[in-house]
């Protein structure tokens, strides 16, 4: 399908107990909402992959940088991150009006869905996550290893565990150096550090009583694609699509994953009117 070509969306702002959000909304009818991963912003993560204005042709896009990233606000106490970037949604969705959405994430935002659908899922029509799994859990001696890591510059360690292609040799020095330089690219090192200090872990189990249609997308070549495996045997409302020959930063550019959401959103939609 033919998606059309728009301006770009108007940035708009918004107080989140405190700290200031940027969000970019297109569209009408059913409100779907887009949360990027670590790193990335709304242009990099969502317009210029096209599915923005792809499922704006549908629907009440609304996409946001979340707190440390992109335009919105960058607190360095790791205190101000962990359940604050979920809340951030909730509080958006309050914001707009609105009460129920489709929530969108990838990376980190399927992370941050996974949190939204173990705590507030009444608000939500469906889930999707994207490139991640929920159960991760990580020893604090790791997290503050990668964030400090953040802080030099560098995410060589996270690199290697969470978004290097599981079918290549390792990366190089040069290799890690130009990716490192790429994903820090325009952010705030210490923010991004705050973050990881504060990051949450939500297990599948705390999803398996929210009966919420839920939809995974990963590459082949992405780490995740076998727990989101494992998560369809004790979880019949998880749908799982795999994207051939991509690996993590891949998966999201591939026009099979604006596809699978647009096809998954369609299959399910609210049972009360939009206005």
């Amino acid at each position: 399908m033919a998606t059309q070509t728009f301006a770009a969306p108007a940035d708009q702002y918004f107080d989140s107990d405190g700290v200031r959000i940027r969000y970019v909304e297109r569209g009408s009818g059913e409100a779907v909402v887009l949360i990027h991963g670590l790193t990335d912003y709304i242009e990099r993560a969502w317009i210029e992959a096209g599915t923005f204005d792809r499922l704006a042709e549908h629907y009440h896009v609304i996409a946001l940088d979340c707190r440390g990233h992109g335009k919105s606000g960058k607190p360095h106490d790791p205190g101000r991150y962990g359940l604050e970037v979920s809340q951030d949604v909730i509080r958006l969705l309050d914001h707009l009006g609105i009460e129920k959405a489709h929530i969108v994430g990838y990376s980190m935002g399927a992370g941050v869905t996974a949190s939204l659908l173990a705590r507030y899922p009444e608000r939500f029509l469906t889930a999707t996550l994207g490139g991640a799994a929920p159960g991760r859990s990580l020893p604090a001696a790791i997290l503050e290893a990668w964030a400090a890591e953040m802080e030099r510059g560098s995410m060589a360690s996270l690199i290697v565990a969470a978004i290097w292609p599981n079918d290549q040799p390792p990366p190089t020095e040069e290799q890690f150096q130009e990716t490192s330089a790429f994903l820090i690219a325009g952010n705030d090192p210490v923010a991004l550090a705050a973050l990881l200090r504060g990051a949450l872990t939500v297990q599948p189990a705390d999803l398996t009583w929210a009966k919420v249609p839920i939809l995974g997308v990963c590459g082949s070549a992405d780490s995740p694609l076998a727990r989101l495996k494992e998560m369809t045997l004790s979880m019949p409302h998880l749908e799982l699509v795999e994207i051939p020959g991509a690996d993590h930063r891949a998966a999201r550019l591939r026009p099979e994953f604006g596809e699978a959401v647009e096809r998954f959103l369609a299959a399910h939609p609210a049972t009360f009117p939009v206005v």
